[in-house]
């Protein structure tokens, strides 16, 4: 099975970054319900608990029983908000932002301060989450996620 990488890495120093920009047909509100709605968060990327406004904190439980802690740093509501993501030895950052792109929604997700080892994994990781989130969408079911991830996660091992 191959897949096209739908995110860009970016690498300075030590650190790396990645991100999305992806449109998808629904409205603003509608995508913005989709990345922010526990019930629908779990429809396409994990079970996610907790207190979801600024300053709150919130898990994230994945299918193969990782959990990470994270809280959000800043958040406007039906356009933008931010998480911090603690891992082992440092913390990374996801934003998110939700706006209008004509009959449709645009998604930017920028997940950045990874290691440059975390960061082919995560954007692996990204990218087989926001395909869901298009079957999702459209009412279709997705196919294996392990197996899209290890093909995604080796063409972004490659890159340069």
């Amino acid at each position: 099975m191959s897949h096209d990488i739908l995110g860009t890495l970016r690498r300075s120093g030590d650190r790396s970054s990645v991100s999305f920009d992806r449109v998808y047909q629904t409205t603003a509100d509608d995508l913005w319900e989709a990345v922010t709605d526990p019930d629908r968060l779990e429809r396409w990327m994990a079970r996610v608990t907790g207190d979801l406004r600024e300053g709150g904190t919130f898990t994230i439980q994945f299918d193969d029983n990782d959990t990470a802690q994270c809280r959000i740093e800043s958040c406007s509501p039906r356009e933008r908000f931010v998480w911090i993501w603690p891992h082992e030895s440092s913390e990374s950052q996801v934003e998110v932002e939700v706006v209008p792109d004509g009959d449709a929604a645009r998604l930017r997700l920028v997940h950045s301060r990874l290691t440059q080892t975390q960061a082919p994994e995560y954007a692996a990781g990204w990218d087989v989450y926001l395909r869901r989130l298009t079957d999702d969408l459209a009412g279709t079911p997705s196919g294996d996620w392990w197996e899209a991830w290890e093909t995604l996660a080796q063409q972004y091992r490659a890159l340069p």
